[in-house]
């Protein structure tokens, strides 16, 4: 996310297309995270969620190779539904698979862990870019990641734990 802008500035797209791209993604983003929730909701099967990470793939494509400016945009909205199944999926399962107990240690180490590879990340895009003069390998990098996620969302077996909504 914090390197749209520059590989959209560096492919020569406008400074607009680019903010109605992020603009784009964060919405989805947003608004994903509880459309995800309903999804998820229908079924004791997390690998549910795995499409959602592989449309990622494709908005990433869309961002980084697409010639028109609402296929910049659209592949933004992809990557916002990519971003929101990550962000939703993990509060989502953590009670379904471990309960309640330890819920708040344990989401705390999964998501701080998330926060320093989010945060280390910008800074190794920027090497490999120093490096090789271009993108292209940060972006075949993050679909291969992308797509392992995807695979191993589909691999997780059903929920241990039914989580009720406190009725009944």
């Amino acid at each position: 996310v914090t390197h749209v802008s520059a590989i959209l500035l560096e492919n020569g797209i406008t400074p607009v297309v680019a903010a109605w791209t992020i603009a784009a993604m964060s919405i989805t983003n947003a608004t994903w995270q509880i459309a995800l929730g309903r999804v998820l909701d229908r079924s004791a099967l997390p690998r549910r969620a795995a499409p959602f990470v592989v449309i990622a793939v494709l908005g990433v494509c869309l961002v980084c190779f697409g010639t028109r400016p609402w296929m910049i945009v659209t592949g933004g909205a992809l990557m916002g539904i990519g971003s929101g199944t990550d962000y939703g999926l993990l509060p989502y399962c953590m009670p379904r698979y471990f309960g309640f107990r330890s819920y708040g240690v344990l989401y705390g180490w999964i998501f701080s862990a998330t926060m320093l590879v989010t945060g280390l990340t910008p800074f190794l895009m920027d090497v490999i870019r120093l490096l090789t003069g271009s993108y292209s390998l940060v972006v075949m990098l993050v679909n291969i990641a992308l797509l392992l996620s995807a695979w191993l969302i589909y691999r997780l077996e059903p929920y241990r734990f039914a989580v009720s909504d406190g009725e009944g």
